[in-house]
């Protein structure tokens, strides 16, 4: 009982620094969006001066940073998405638009600067491409999917 009560405050005690922000490197929203045959996942940073980005393939099984629980994500294909040095206090807001390719895109850890998020996707994705670009006081990063 003493473990469980321990854990729920230290749950409760993020949950209340948990803010949405407006300071350097905090990252702002994750968005789904469609055009046409093309898929977009978009994250916006605001003002990132210090925050790297690294994608790479993944595989089942996801596991929850901080609990270790295993983390279902839908989807034939899998990308995860770290940022590093960003506010990780930070809520930040997942927007979701109707896609086909895009299955399912879920945040797996936020902890000591690092975010880091599963993005599960149809197994008929031919092209996979991200980039990024700057947007006046805002950084988007963004992985294009096509069939």
């Amino acid at each position: 009982m003493k473990t469980i009560l321990c854990l729920l405050s230290v749950f409760l005690a993020f949950e209340c620094s948990a803010q949405s922000c407006n300071e350097a490197n905090s990252l702002l929203s994750v968005r789904k969006r469609k055009v046409g045959s093309t898929e977009y996942i978009i994250f916006t940073l605001m003002k990132p001066s210090a925050t790297s980005v690294q994608e790479t393939d993944a595989q089942p099984p996801f596991i929850q940073d901080g609990s270790g629980q295993t983390v279902h994500v839908n989807g034939c294909k899998f990308k995860k998405v770290t940022f590093k040095n960003v506010m990780w206090t930070c809520k930040t807001k997942i927007i979701s638009g109707s896609t086909h390719l895009v299955k399912q895109v879920k945040n797996i850890g936020q902890f000591e600067g690092i975010i880091s998020y599963i993005i599960g996707y149809s197994c008929n994705t031919k092209s996979i491409v991200n980039y990024d670009y700057d947007d006046g006081d805002k950084k988007k990063v963004v992985l294009r999917l096509r069939r």
